[in-house]
């Protein structure tokens, strides 16, 4: 009614449609807390440029949209949308979405954070599960575990776009762990 409409304006349709899922499966017991979210440190430059997307109207629903990557497919469908509105992304935006992608999936896979410096990686982990990393492991010689903490990978690089480098990586050992569910 009015009341639900009110409710709806104040926090915005995308947002009232999540939280009236998330009490709907608590209702029936099948609500699980969202994963904490994987902290993604590395100096680039990552965002919707105004002479890309003149307006901040449009600029917001599609960061909103970013936001909302999930997974590589996700991705593709965002970029596409954004060529097919407003032409070819600039590379800081293609940046954006690999990030936004890279941190889904390894929020998804158990990451809690990764660092990235100009010739290493340090992907810190919830805890280990060498199964997942060990296809990762093979397809990036010199990569391995800190000494006496499973936890932590390092992968030390040259000559390579670290966005480009990690969100491989990640998908990677996404892939790996998707194949492990079916």
């Amino acid at each position: 009614g009015p009341e639900q409409h009110g409710y709806i304006d104040a926090v915005g349709y995308d947002l009232y449609c999540k939280i009236l899922n998330e009490a709907i499966l608590e209702e029936k017991g099948e609500y699980q807390p969202p994963k904490e979210e994987a902290l993604i440190d590395m100096k680039i430059s990552a965002h919707i440029p105004p002479t890309y997307i003149p307006s901040e109207a449009d600029r917001m629903e599609m960061y909103k949209k970013i936001s909302l990557i999930r997974c590589e497919e996700d991705r593709v469908d965002v970029m596409d949308e954004l060529c097919d509105r407003f032409g070819e992304m600039p590379r800081v935006t293609e940046r954006l979405l690999l990030v936004a992608a890279t941190r889904a999936m390894a929020t998804e896979i158990g990451v809690m954070k990764i660092s990235v410096t100009e010739s290493m990686i340090t992907v810190k982990l919830r805890a280990p599960d060498l199964s997942l990393w060990s296809e990762v492991f093979a397809k990036y010689p010199g990569m391995r575990f800190a000494p006496a903490d499973p936890t932590t990978i390092f992968y030390r690089f040259a000559k390579a776009e670290p966005p480009k480098l990690l969100h491989e990586m990640i998908s990677l050992a996404y892939k790996v762990a998707k194949e492990e569910t079916k």
